[in-house]
């Protein structure tokens, strides 16, 4: 059974503890004009809460102004457990740019502040104790990529900054010979399953078992004795396939074999699940499914970026399923992988998005490349994912209309996605001025439906609409009438029964009385249900964050209306 605390669900291992908790933490924001080494050796003042960012109240921290530099340091005790082979130290996410030391040894860094990585410190494994030490550079530079995080100061849509270890840092002890990396998928009638080990293992094999709700369904080994990488290939008969509505999963042990005994163990999942596209929509196993989907942000008031308990991820799903969602946008934020986790569980659609950066530079725009192909590889196997958007409202690339060079690199970063990953529908630039695609998405916060079919009339005939009279495609070029189209964002509407003051901000009008806020929100619904030539829609948003005040549920996730009336509203009924 795999721990659900645990910060890798795709990959478990047993032999796993936290690092999370209380960690000594200070600013230094003469970080330029002091030596490195000075930061290193001198004392610190605070103590923070990892995971949680020192912006947010959980973290102990609670201060919004901007600091650059921050040293995080830990001392840990090692158990008997930690000396057993290999001792492996775990980020699940730092923002942004992080070195790490344990004692004086600097042992590597990492750039980007949403993908995981991890350091081998079995040198030091025969130590009683030793001392972490991390100092993370996070600049308001918008050649970064940083999603809906502000680079100035937070307003209208964009958010208070998160700097620093947002992610679960853990520790895992493995043996010498371990398996690094294994990726299934289930395709046709087979499950593949590629695994890598950090050496060959002589007189080893590698054992894969397949079960189903409890029942063992086949298993085959291969050997891996004179190579790291394996490729293990089983033959399904009676295939279950996954689905919204059946969300089967396919359960997997990997076991690491060396004269009959296991010397290493890895639990993971596969699901069989064809993602294709028609002029109708996005067909799932064949099946059409349309897209009813809501715009998810991934913040929460006391805690940030940062989840504030291991299965608020779960309770965010059922939420939003309990709404009449069946799927969402995670919005310029790659979520911790627990959130696919449960999305695979209870059979919920996911949209992945790329955070944006906003200004474009060789700097940023390698970044983005390097994050997206390490999220591609994080989050593979995922059935829950079902496309991949690359870019927003062409934040970053705001001439890309008549910009050959921004043009080429989207076109060039569509494909590293599409190569990497061929499994999935890829968006290039979510909302309007899209290359030829195979998706159009489009973006209107018109509030009266009559207008928003007007816009949404305008768009397919490739004139300009939406939010700031955008085309839907770059270079004049024609809608192929092939395409599929869909409306990503649209509605926004704020109900705020107890203003707050001047700082909330919202879309258009602001409704103060629940029976003219389900109106509205019913005839939106309604209208974005029949768009003539629509293959589904995405309402904005979930949740309230910070001042932007356009949830279906505020901050602390309390609906505003009941959930029945909610879902009574988005079931069009």
């Amino acid at each position: 059974m795999i721990d659900t605390a645990y910060p890798r669900p795709t990959r478990y291992r047993s032999t796993w503890r936290t690092l999370n908790g209380q960690w000594s933490f200070d600013f230094f924001d003469d970080y330029l004009i002091t030596t490195q080494e000075h930061r290193l050796a001198a004392s610190l003042s605070r103590t923070i809460e990892v995971p949680y960012t020192y912006q947010s109240p959980r973290s102990g921290i609670n201060e919004t102004d901007y600091h650059p530099c921050l040293i995080y340091r830990k001392e840990i005790v090692l158990s008997d457990q930690d000396r057993k082979g290999r001792l492996l130290l775990h980020f699940g996410a730092v923002d942004y740019q992080i070195s790490v030391w344990i004692d004086d040894t600097h042992i590597g860094s990492h750039v980007g502040g949403y993908t995981p990585f991890f350091f081998d410190i079995s040198p030091w494994k025969s130590q009683e104790v030793i001392t972490i030490t991390c100092e993370v550079i996070d600049t308001m530079s918008p050649e970064q990529p940083r999603g809906k995080q502000s680079w100035c100061n937070p307003t209208a849509c964009w958010y208070i900054p998160m700097s620093g270890i947002w992610q679960t840092v853990w520790l895992e002890s493995v043996p010498d010979t371990y398996i690094m990396e294994s990726i299934s998928q289930a395709h046709g009638s087979v499950i593949n399953t590629s695994v890598t080990l950090n050496e060959p293992l002589p007189s080893g094999e590698l054992k894969m078992i397949v079960t189903f709700s409890g029942e063992r369904i086949g298993e085959i080994s291969v050997s891996c004795e004179s190579c790291r990488t394996c490729e293990l290939h089983l033959e399904i008969e009676d295939i279950r396939y996954w689905s919204s509505s059946h969300p089967d999963l396919y359960d997997i042990e990997l076991h690491l074999i060396q004269e009959k005994t296991i010397i290493d163990s890895v639990l993971t999942y596969t699901a069989f699940r064809e993602i294709a596209w028609s002029p109708e929509g996005i067909m799932i196993n064949g099946v059409k499914t349309p897209m009813r989907l809501v715009l998810n942000q991934g913040y929460w008031p006391e805690t940030g970026y940062t989840q504030p308990y291991d299965l608020a991820l779960r309770d965010d799903i059922e939420l939003m399923q309990s709404m009449g969602f069946n799927g969402c946008r995670m919005h310029e934020k790659y979520e911790d992988p627990r959130f696919y986790y449960w999305a695979d569980h209870l059979g919920f659609l996911v949209w992945e998005e790329s955070p944006s950066f906003y200004q474009f530079s060789d700097a940023g725009t390698s970044v983005f490349r390097k994050e997206l192909k390490e999220i591609i590889t994080r989050d593979y196997e995922h059935p829950s994912i079902i496309v991949r958007v690359v870019c927003n409202e062409s934040w970053g690339i705001l001439d890309i209309a008549t910009n050959k060079e921004k043009q080429h690199w989207l076109r060039e970063t569509v494909d590293i996605a599409r190569k990497a990953d061929s499994t999935r529908i890829v968006i290039d630039n979510d909302g309007w001025e899209h290359l030829p695609e195979e998706i159009l998405t489009f973006h209107s916060y018109q509030h009266d439906p009559e207008l928003l079919l007007e816009d949404w009339n305008r768009a397919l005939h490739a004139l300009p609409a939406g939010v700031h009279a955008k085309q839907m495609t770059v270079d004049n070029a024609e809608i192929n009438e092939n395409t599929p189209l869909m409306l990503t964002e649209f509605g926004g509407l704020t109900y705020r029964p107890a203003a707050n003051g001047h700082a909330d901000w919202g879309y258009g009008h602001s409704f103060t009385e629940e029976q003219d806020f389900l109106r509205v929100l019913a005839e939106l619904i309604h209208c974005a249900e029949h768009l003539p030539d629509s293959a589904g829609w995405c309402y904005t948003q979930f949740s309230d964050v910070y001042q932007e005040k356009n949830g279906l549920v505020n901050g602390y996730r309390e609906p505003k209306a009941s959930r029945e009336k909610i879902r009574a509203c988005i079931e069009n009924r």
